[in-house]
């Protein structure tokens, strides 16, 4: 995961993200670029050229900053600070002008900042914030002409801003309205089209202007018609059940705060979902707690944000997110199939010893063969297939039940009535072959050939290597092609070389094949390695055949 751009603070998130089934996502530098800039600006009677005090409300009410290494800062106030100075402004000569005295930070519940300054001994206000904020301190209060313009902007996508200002001790005076444009991420439709095929539904949870969201949301692929939106003002006004109502209704959320925000994903998990929600604020925190999966933004976000969470972005990307959940699929799929591979040589070991104990037979596997299959010719492929990259139908499923057992009662039939069973009937039919060929028939008594009892012995080893090879092929995901493929994992090709380079020297070594009482065999016998995991193959494509049509 960390390859892919995903820090896993808390190792119970692996597998927590790999069952959600919400993510509950903000907008802004999660699905699109935060990466703003001014389209245009228009006041009060609709002229699009910014009188002076609209340009210095945009840089003395702003936080960015200019250095040798370019602009810093929150990047609505970049882009404001770019729209002055590209109108000729002289930052640095206007702020020294006008110091600021005293400042209303920005905070979400709020939605406007505000800076008093001294401008020539009379203090002045400027503000800028969401338009309902603005206006709603502003003379006059709401302004039909801008609020018409605004949900015009807010329409195509555009973020709006007002800008307003006045003497410190009066209601100040709208300046006019800054439409800025923040495109979307290009990775995110493709992202969001693998969450619906996964069936994990997307929460929209913005501050931003309804309209805007529904625009945005149009635009990467949340839907193919307009959503229903619901805003932080009628969120407080749903009882519970009506808002788990709406949550259900891929509803976005505009003009959100933390509080709603936390508010969400309690309902959310109360009503039995797996939620991931994404945060980068301190007054973020308490949701990503609440959360299954709390994420946070590595690039824009604050350390408490970061302590709080599950998981830290790296990119900032909502497409990183969905990689995340790709990736706790396929580790949860991979450790079954490391269980489903090693048990599967446990019955292989069981049967020759039951054959043993009511035939009347030689120990057709020797406590140190046993030993040589559990800490040699299996660990390394039983590993390789720990280390299987996500498959490319991982996320055409819908999600697991989190209280789902890893070995599931369908797994475990497969494991050891069908896998274990093949491997074991591999390694006897090595076993009694090597007999045969030495003039044996079925029924009779094997203590005449005791002479070949280790070269038989050595068949069975390699009878139980063949089914291994064909099991690990086997438990691979994909097309034919795609399973025998040694380049798209290289610790499959690593562990098949060392499972057949361990099997030989056991078998060929003089004194190493002694002390586990085998001998070696003529190289004809090898056939049973490529024969025996061909079989192996063959039958359980039949298998997978059959139980298709079944369904």
């Amino acid at each position: 995961m960390a390859e892919r751009g995903a820090a896993i603070r808390r190792l119970s998130a692996v597998e927590a993200v790999g069952a959600a089934t919400v993510i509950c996502t903000d907008k802004t530098g999660t699905l699109t670029q935060n990466t703003l800039s001014v389209l245009g600006f228009a006041d009060v009677a609709g002229s699009d050229v910014p009188a002076p005090e609209a340009l210095l409300a945009a840089l003395l009410c702003n936080d960015a900053f200019r250095d040798k290494d370019g602009f810093g800062g929150d990047p609505i106030d970049v882009a404001l600070l770019r729209w002055a100075e590209g109108h000729g402004c002289d930052v640095a000569a206007l702020r020294a002008a006008h110091p600021r005295t005293e400042d209303v930070r920005f905070e979400s519940a709020r939605r406007y900042m505000a800076v008093t300054c001294d401008a020539g001994g009379a203090p002045r206000a400027f503000i800028k914030g969401a338009p309902e904020a603005v206006l709603a301190l502003a003379a006059g209060g709401r302004n039909e002409t801008i609020a018409s313009m605004v949900d015009t902007a807010a329409g195509r996508g555009e973020r709006v801003i007002l800008l307003a200002s006045g003497p410190s001790d009066e209601a100040p005076s709208v300046l006019g309205m800054v439409r800025l444009h923040d495109p979307p991420r290009p990775e995110v439709p493709t992202a969001i089209g693998a969450c619906r095929r996964a069936q994990i539904r997307v929460v929209m949870l913005t501050g931003d202007h309804p309209a805007t969201a529904q625009a945005v949301a149009l635009e990467i692929g949340l839907a193919d018609t307009a959503l229903p939106v619901c805003d932080g003002a009628t969120l407080d006004e749903l009882s519970d059940q009506e808002l788990l109502t709406r949550l259900r209704a891929d509803t976005i959320f505009a003009r959100i705060d933390p509080r709603q925000k936390l508010r969400i994903a309690t309902l959310l998990r109360g009503a039995g979902e797996v939620v991931v929600v994404t945060g980068d604020g301190i007054n973020d925190a308490p949701a990503l707690r609440a959360a299954d999966v709390g994420v946070a933004m590595g690039r824009r976000g604050t350390e408490v944000a970061k302590q709080a969470a599950d998981i830290v972005i790296a990119d900032d990307n909502f497409a990183t997110i969905v990689a995340a959940i790709q990736e706790g699929r396929s580790i949860k799929a991979n450790i079954r199939r490391f269980g489903s591979y090693v048990f599967t040589s446990n019955v292989a070991e069981l049967a020759p010893f039951l054959l043993y104990v009511f035939l009347n037979i030689p120990l057709p596997l020797v406590v140190a063969q046993v030993l040589a299959i559990d800490l040699g010719t299996d660990l390394l492929p039983a590993l390789a297939l720990g280390a299987e990259p996500p498959s490319p139908r991982i996320m055409d499923a819908a999600p697991e039940r989190p209280d789902r057992p890893l070995m599931t009662r369908s797994l475990a039939l497969t494991t050891f009535l069908f896998f274990g069973v093949m491997e074991a009937a591999l390694g006897l039919a090595g076993f009694f072959s090597y007999f045969a060929w030495q003039g044996w028939r079925p029924f009779d008594s094997l203590a005449p050939y005791s002479a070949f009892d280790d070269g038989a012995r050595s068949m069975t080893l390699l009878g139980v290597v063949a089914g291994q090879i064909g099991c690990l092929f086997t438990q691979r995901d994909g097309s034919l092609r795609s399973r025998l493929s040694l380049t798209s994992n290289g610790w499959i090709r690593y562990g098949l070389v060392f499972e057949l380079v361990l099997a030989l020297t056991l078998v060929y070594v003089p004194g190493i094949n002694q002390m586990f009482s085998m001998a070696g065999v003529g190289p004809v016998w090898l056939a049973v390695l490529p024969a025996g995991a061909v079989t192996f193959y063959l039958l359980d494509h039949g298998r997978r055949a059959l139980a298709a049509r079944v369904r």
